[in-house]
């Protein structure tokens, strides 16, 4: 009995069947549904959720010299503006529900994606202080 793969080769590329997830497209569709629910513990756990699938960005651990194409499609910057906002919303969230031990986890999550990021210093620089932290 043939087994199915969940990948196929076309040209010397790899093709993936329609069955297979990917990590990216959770993380979309939970800043999607998070963007849309009205409750806000729901939002929270929403925006945790996709920010603990990508930790680091979109396809950031790659071989050198592999997957040049990113740069012309933009994917890692708008994947970078998404995760941020995220991370920046969901310090906020839990800034106003009284949880500044969790904004700042928030900002650092988004931090490890944008480690420049201002919005994200300042976010984790006011959780720290509400914190009692140096």
């Amino acid at each position: 009995m043939a087994r199915r793969t969940k990948f196929a080769r076309s040209r010397s590329r790899l093709v993936l069947g329609p069955g297979v997830v990917l990590d990216w497209d959770v993380v979309r569709t939970a800043l999607a549904r998070s963007r849309v629910t009205t409750d806000p513990a729901e939002e929270r756990r929403l925006l945790a959720e996709a920010l603990r699938l990508a930790p680091g960005g979109v396809l950031a651990e790659r071989p050198t010299g592999h997957y040049s194409w990113l740069a012309r499609v933009r994917l890692e910057r708008s994947a970078r503006d998404l995760l941020v906002d995220a991370a920046h919303r969901l310090a906020i969230l839990c800034w106003n529900g009284d949880d500044p031990d969790a904004a700042r986890e928030a900002a650092w999550s988004g931090l490890r994606v944008a480690a420049t990021e201002e919005l994200l210093w300042r976010d984790l620089l006011r959780a720290t202080a509400a914190t009692g932290g140096a």
